[in-house]
């Protein structure tokens, strides 16, 4: 995914950033050295955390891909693109496919969903 750095700061050596992208802006952990300050990246996104479906991930009201930041939270709306037996989801964010390791019940392959996450890791992909 491509994004901008909006802004960025360090805390306790971990950096958090604040970016923008084509389907809407959020807040993450930069997994990289620091980047610049309206700098340009493609990155590729991680959830470390194991999801809960119903809890964590909810069907999506409206079928389209975006991001946004809610209650100082991260929300993620997508397609879930494959489901694997073990709770493994694909997860089609825009142009990005996530791996997401969830509990419960899954829905089905082709259905949107958000995902609200309090961490969201950002790996500088540009080489």
């Amino acid at each position: 995914m491509k994004i901008e750095i909006t802004a960025s700061y360090n805390y306790e050596d971990v950096c958090y950033v604040r970016f923008i992208s084509k389907i809407g802006h959020g807040k993450g952990v930069w997994k990289d050295e620091p980047p610049d300050l309206f700098g340009k990246y493609h990155v590729e996104l991680e959830i470390d955390d194991c999801l809960t479906w119903g809890q964590d991930i909810k069907e999506a009201e409206i079928a389209d891909y975006r991001i946004e930041t809610k209650a100082g939270a991260t929300l993620l709306c997508g397609k879930i693109e494959s489901v694997f037996e073990d709770g493994i989801i694909g997860f089609r964010l825009a142009d990005s496919l996530l791996l997401i390791e969830t509990n419960g019940e899954t829905p089905e392959q082709g259905e949107y969903v958000e995902i609200l996450v309090n961490s969201l890791s950002l790996f500088n992909i540009d080489v």
